[in-house]
């Protein structure tokens, strides 16, 4: 049998930094931390989307979001208009 490349969605390749994705949520702040607060501030007010993520292990102090986190977060709110998926090839 031959190797096989497929490409992998970084979402579900591994963990991803809160900061990353607050910034990409959030582009129009200039500082990182800004953007991570108003990330978990709408995430808290969304109730649906936050009841899913604690019940998937989302805790509001953890510094990276689970491939499944991060899933239930662009079901809810949409993938951003500036995010781009990269690709790794395994």
């Amino acid at each position: 049998m031959g190797n096989t490349k497929r490409q992998v969605p970084k979402s579900m390749a591994g963990c991803i930094k809160v900061a990353d994705i607050a910034n990409i949520y959030f582009p129009q702040y200039s500082k990182t931390e800004t953007a991570k607060k108003k990330f978990r501030t709408m995430i808290r007010e969304s109730k649906k989307l936050y009841n899913e993520l604690i019940k998937n292990g989302y805790n509001e102090e953890s510094e990276h979001l689970t491939p499944i986190q991060n899933d239930l977060i662009f079901s809810f709110w949409g993938k951003p208009k500036h995010y781009t998926i990269i690709t790794e090839t395994v």
